[in-house]
């Protein structure tokens, strides 16, 4: 009361001072309704306590909270009062209900790239906001740490991007933050103080309530909104291991999952923001401990850019010392709470079961009597020395407790560590604007001039008919891991890059809408020649900025969801059963090798599958029966194929006069146009045939799409025409070819492909399909060795700095993914076909993935990846597992060489043995 002895004073002052007027153990009678709380400042009843607490520890609960949720919202919490304040039997039961989602340190795992790329654009944030002169952060900087705190949650809990660091949100993030500040403000005034709302409802309480409906009402809109949008996506074939917290949840149950959302939610951000502040406090008063710890990060992150790993995090000792350090002397809870488990004895007196004892461990952490000079920041205390234990460890082992112990020690302490930990990873090491300024200018850029590479081009030059890895190699031995090539005749100008770190750099800073460099001449015919099919829409491939976002935003629904794969498993198999029907028709009898034109019966392969996912027809092209219509598309795909890469990667002197190749090319994009447009109409008609509305996942790309614009379904058909056919065509020869070669992983494919196809005629479903982990594994290490892009082409997105030269905003970049997948550097015996480096070794993870995240990318990255991904590897999968089962595959040539055009391309004859399996 006013005039009163601890009028007025904080929380923690206040029990200091009643320590010493009455000692280590005393009792804070209840008032109005309050809690009556034993306060022990000793070790040894500590852990009397947490000893005795028994399988259903009680605590202290949130009192305001349980009336609101039993008694105000009962229609969103049901019969859960949540992981905080449940108790006994029914804490137990949702407690074990979550373990398996949240405590296991594996499942942090996923989360590391995902958090560290909220970490980096907080750091972003940090350089936009602070003062340009003198490098401060402004007042409200606290402000910004909770905005952190709540983007990296949400995305842990809800599994949602809030948009809060980015200021790219929809108001609501903004009134969620806000209620949660009011709500943890207000409660401390009405639990800890005298329990006034008990007797009258007064206005912290009303605004309490406020504060709760609006986290409660927001929370459960971007829930269900998540929700919702990882039912589009559909789970897939993924691995256990592979689901967020969120999605392992709702396989348990959905209203625990949004339970245990909103309280992760309220309960992590005043907690990690309250962590994170008094480690950077810290180390900003210590800066000769920061150098110490900078120079352990710099080991695991030699760059700036270099990616963090679930791997590289292991090595972090003195970090992960500087954290239980700050902890110690910056502890973000006053005091452990626990109800007695049974009757037991404190300090020489009786304690009857169910008091409530508030450890104030807090306390002890800064006493010299625990921690030698406990007021110094000492990191180093956490760490052995020569083999000898930490000296922290000599303490008390029920002191230093910052999450707790026991049954209900926090669940969410390795998401609150590694949060902490890659923001303060990326904090000092991430200077994106400060670097350019400093970084050399893009004219300093190596490569050589526009005459030095013309000669070289030009009959008798040094790189006269060489194909364009060819070409990119020989510049990358003479000028290093950066180069630029310049512009002739038209073309454009680029920057090529081997650093992986680069790569990362690109990808992360590509934006919103990533741009690439087009295709003009496909955007010549589009707008100039048929602008009556393709309208407004340049396509997938050519569209940039927002019409490509809009455009991307259309089909993923129909096309990027996994589910949406599994409808075409057997229409897909179907074709693949023709193609080996078609096999053994071609072959020769005697010696079982197929004809030289096998290259042709593959495509034939790729193109009649394309064209079932894409147009929803069967062309007949693996018979004798197919019509001209289908032949002429055929020829005219070929033709397309063949010639766009001349007249797009030379100089474009069609752009001056219609050249005879320019003339040709168009006539083969009208025939692929015409045709196409005619089979997709045919489609579209049979369709509208169709009696009653038919379930959405039964339904097809092309009827989803018609639903959506019949204009886009035509022009995205046409595109995965265009686009599906070269690429597929490539990956499933350099897989072929692959198995051919190492007889003995075709033996180890061919055992697990008999498991799931004990005969012939087996079907293939989407059930069995999961059980193929080498069949994966070996279709990605053939996607290592012979990738059918060479590499993964980006605008710069912003002004970056790649291997320290300014690369202005929209300047071309190749990055080098092709090449850096053969070297030793990144994959050892990099030239040798070893699927077994995809798969995991018991528990540990596969060795390829070891390697830098950013080399094998072999449908590219980020927003603008491949959008047909899974349509590929399903067509390429089915392919393989039916050859396979039929035949041993076999290469009885001088080995295959490859050459780079459009795509990888066989320079030889594609002469294959094929051997018939006995069943």
């Amino acid at each position: 009361m006013p005039g009163g002895k601890y009028y007025k004073m904080e929380f923690v002052d206040m029990i200091k001072r009643q320590r010493e007027d009455y000692g280590d153990l005393f009792r804070f009678p209840g008032l109005f309704g309050g809690p009556e709380i034993l306060f022990s400042f000793d070790p040894n009843d500590f852990e009397t306590i947490f000893r005795t607490e028994g399988y259903w520890p009680d605590r202290i609960v949130l009192q305001t909270m349980i009336y609101y949720r039993s008694k105000v919202r009962p229609d969103i919490f049901g019969k859960y009062s949540g992981l905080g304040n449940a108790l006994g039997k029914e804490w137990a039961e949702f407690r074990t209900a979550v373990n398996p989602a949240m405590a296991q340190p594996k499942n942090t795992k996923i989360y590391i790239p995902k958090v560290d790329a909220v970490a980096v654009d907080f750091v972003k944030r940090i350089h936009s906001i602070r003062d340009p002169k003198t490098s401060q952060v402004p007042e409200n900087f606290e402000e910004e740490l909770s905005r952190w705190a709540f983007e990296s949650i949400a995305l842990i809990a809800m599994d949602t991007r809030l948009g809060l660091i980015s200021g790219k949100h929809d108001g609501r993030s903004e009134r969620l933050i806000q209620a949660s500040k009011d709500a943890a403000r207000l409660l401390f005034n009405i639990e800890v103080k005298p329990a006034l709302w008990r007797i009258v409802r007064t206005p912290n309480f009303r605004k309490l309530m406020k504060a709760y409906d609006t986290i409660t009402n927001l929370s459960s809109e971007i829930v269900e909104e998540a929700r919702t949008r990882l039912d589009e996506v559909g789970q897939g074939p993924r691995d256990e291991g592979e689901l967020s917290v969120f999605e392992k949840l709702l396989k348990i149950d959905p209203l625990i999952a949004k339970i245990m959302a909103m309280d992760i939610l309220f309960a992590g951000v005043d907690t990690t923001t309250a962590s994170f502040t008094g480690l950077l406090y810290l180390l900003s008063k210590n800066l000769d401990k920061q150098e110490i710890l900078r120079k352990e990060i710099m080991t695991i992150l030699p760059e700036k850019e270099s990616p963090l790993t679930v791997q590289n995090m292991k090595h972090l000792p003195y970090l992960r010392a500087c954290i239980k350090e700050s902890l110690r002397v910056q502890p973000p809870v006053n005091g452990l709470v626990r109800n007695a488990g049974q009757n037991i004895i404190l300090s020489g007196y009786q304690i009857p079961k169910g008091t409530t004892v508030l450890m104030s461990a807090f306390v002890l952490q800064k006493e010299d009597k625990y921690y030698p000079n406990a007021d110094k920041y000492e990191p180093e205390r956490w760490l052995k020395r020569d083999g000898t234990p930490a000296p922290a460890k000599s303490a008390h082992p029920f002191i230093f407790l910052p999450f707790g112990y026991g049954p209900r020690m926090c669940i969410g302490r390795r998401f609150a560590e590694m949060q902490i930990e890659t923001l303060i990873i990326d904090a000092p090491l991430t200077k994106h604007q400060d670097d350019y300024s400093k970084a050399l200018p893009y004219s300093q850029v190596p490569g050589p001039s526009k005459l030095t590479f013309l000669k070289a081009l030009l009959p008798g030059g040094k790189c006269f008919n060489m194909d364009l890895a060819q070409l990119i190699t020989y510049h990358r031995d003479k000028y290093g891991d950066l180069f630029k090539l310049p512009a002739l005749f038209g073309s454009f100008e680029f920057v090529a890059s081997h650093n992986p770190n680069d790569i990362q750099t690109i990808f992360r800073t590509e934006g919103q809408w990533p741009e690439r460099t087009t295709f003009k001449s496909v955007t010549y015919f589009r707008t100039k020649i048929r602008p009556d099919i393709f309208g407004k829409y340049a396509g997938l491939g050519n569209a940039q900025g927002k019409e490509w976002g809009e455009f991307r935003s259309a089909v993923n629904p129909a096309i990027a969801q996994p589910r949406n794969t599994k409808i075409y498993i057997p229409k897909i198999d179907s074709v693949s059963m023709d193609f080996v029907r078609r096999i053994s028709e071609i072959r020769d009898p005697q010696t079982n090798q197929v004809p030289e034109t096998f290259e042709d019966d593959i495509n034939k392969w790729t193109l009649e599958s394309v064209v079932l996912i894409a147009m929803d027809t069967r062309l007949g092209l693996l018979s004798h029966t197919y019509n001209e219509r289908s032949a002429k598309l055929i020829q005219a795909s070929k033709d397309a194929l063949h010639l766009v890469f001349d007249i797009e990667f030379k100089p474009p002197l069609w752009q001056i006069y219609e050249t005879p190749d320019f003339k040709r090319l168009m006539n083969a994009f009208n025939t692929i146009t015409d045709v196409s447009d005619e089979i997709i109409e045919e489609a579209r008609a049979r369709l509208g045939k169709k009696s009653g509305d038919s379930n959405e996942n039964d339904q097809g790309i092309l009827e989803k799409l018609l639903k959506i614009d019949p204009l886009l379904a035509k022009v995205m058909a046409i595109d995965m025409l265009f686009g599906g056919i070269d690429t597929t065509s490539s990956a499933f020869i350099g897989l072929l070819y692959l198995l051919a070669k190492n007889p003995d992983k075709q033996e180890i494919l061919r055992e697990e492909i008999m498991t799931i196809l004990p005969n012939k005629d087996s079907p293939l479903t989407v059930e069995n399909m999961k059980h193929l982990p080498y069949l994966r594994a070996c279709l990605k290490e053939s996607l290592r060795i012979h990738p059918p892009a060479n590499a993964n082409i980006r605008l710069a997105g912003q002004n970056i700095v790649l291997s320290g030269y300014q690369i202005p905003k929209g300047t071309p970049v190749a990055m080098g993914n092709g090449l850096l997948c053969i070297e030793e550097k990144y994959f050892p015996n990099a030239r040798k076909y070893v699927p077994e480096r995809w798969l995991r070794k018991g528990s540990a993870p596969a060795e390829a993935k070891s390697a830098n995240p950013f080399i094998f990318l072999p449908f590219g990255f980020g927003p603008r990846m491949c959008v047909a991904k899974r349509f590929a590897e399903m067509e390429i999968e089915t392919a393989i597992a039916r050859i396979l089962r039929n035949f041993r595959v076999e290469w009885h040539h001088p080995d295959l060489k490859f050459r780079v055009k459009s795509v990888l391309e066989p320079e030889g004859k594609l002469m294959f043995t094929f051997k018939d399996i006995v069943n």
